[in-house]
């Protein structure tokens, strides 16, 4: 599944023309990319990943490309740390909306999704 960003819509004042996204896998959202203030030209834009892994989760970069590719890299590495095939995040959207709509109209409550190596 692709990856797409969609404006998070956090910018106000003097920051609110300033570049800022969340990043989707399907409904799912699995980081964050923004372009900085200050700073060198070099290290422009701010990339992050919602995961955890010993692959790198955020960096910086000089272009929203070079962001755009180093996030989907890490992505793609943390796919393969967490052994997920591309069908498995929809699953996993799937059962974190079907926990929201059991919470959300009464019903049982489980522990959140935590994904882990299972090594």
């Amino acid at each position: 599944m692709a990856l797409t960003m969609r404006p998070t819509g956090l910018g106000s004042g003097i920051d609110k023309d300033r570049p800022d996204y969340t990043v989707f896998t399907g409904e799912w959202e699995i980081g964050r990319i923004y372009q900085t203030r200050g700073g060198p030209d070099s290290l422009r834009w701010f990339w992050s990943m919602n995961a955890n892994g010993p692959m790198t989760r955020s960096d910086r970069a000089a272009t929203l490309e070079e962001a755009k590719a180093q996030f989907q890299k890490s992505w793609e590495e943390w796919k393969a740390w967490a052994k997920l095939e591309e069908g498995a995040v929809t699953r996993i959207e799937q059962a974190v909306r079907n926990q929201t709509r059991r919470a959300l109209h009464g019903g049982p409550r489980r522990p959140w999704l935590c994904l882990h190596s299972a090594s």
